[in-house]
C-alpha cells in the first residue's frame, strides 16, 4: 500500500494524545442507539393521535395492542426455530460457505432468504443431499408455516375489533346497540 503524505501537517497535541478518543466514540455511538430508539417510539406514539383525524385508524391501533400477548409468543416460537435453522445451516454449510460461517451469519442469511435473497445454487455446490432436505424445509416451516400463523393471528384480532367498532358505532347511531 502506497501512503501520501499530507504536507503541513501537525503532530497532536500532548493534550489531544491523552484524550479519550475511544471513550468518547463509544459513549456518541450509545447516544445515537439512544436517539435512535426515541425516534422510533416518537412515530409509534403518532399513531394513537391518528385516531383523532381518521377514526379508521383506530382499528389499525386497537389491532396491534391486542394481538400483541398472542404475537408475542408466537414470535418466540419463530425466534426458537430461527435459531435452530441457524445452528443447523452454519454446521451444514459453515465452513464453506461465508454467510453462514457463524451461527448470527447464518441467522442473517435465512432471514434474508425469507425477503428473497438467497443462493440455493451455491447450497446445492457445498452439499447436494442436505442442501434441498435444509431449504426445502426452512421454506416450509418458516416461510409457509410460520409466517401464515402471524398473518391468521393478526387477522383474527383485526375481525374481533371490526366487530367491536361495528358494534360500538351502531350503539352511538342508535344508542340501543340494536
Amino acid at each position: 500500500t502506497k501512503y501520501v503524505k499530507i504536507p503541513k501537517l501537525q503532530p497532536l497535541s500532548q493534550e489531544a494524545e491523552v484524550f479519550p478518543w475511544q471513550e468518547v466514540a463509544s459513549e456518541q455511538e450509545t447516544v445515537y442507539f439512544i436517539t435512535s430508539v426515541n425516534a422510533l417510539l416518537t412515530w409509534l406514539r403518532v399513531l394513537s393521535h391518528l385516531e383523532a383525524i381518521s377514526p379508521k385508524t383506530r382499528q389499525l391501533t386497537q389491532t396491534i395492542s391486542q394481538s400483541g400477548g398472542d404475537l408475542a409468543s408466537l414470535t418466540v416460537l419463530i425466534f426458537v426455530v430461527l435459531t435452530g435453522f441457524s445452528i443447523g445451516f452454519h454446521i451444514a454449510f459453515g465452513r464453506n460457505i461465508e454467510g453462514h460461517k457463524d451461527i448470527v451469519g447464518s441467522l442473517s442469511a435465512l432471514l434474508q432468504a425469507i425477503l428473497g435473497q438467497f443462493d440455493y445454487d451455491h447450497l446445492k455446490e457445498v452439499n447436494t443431499i442436505m442442501a434441498p432436505v435444509f431449504f426445502v424445509s426452512y421454506i416450509a416451516i418458516v416461510m409457509f408455516l410460520m409466517l401464515n400463523m402471524f398473518m391468521a393471528v393478526v387477522m383474527k384480532t383485526y375481525d374481533k375489533v371490526q366487530d367491536y367498532l361495528e358494534s360500538a358505532a351502531a350503539k352511538e347511531v342508535t344508542g340501543t346497540g340494536l
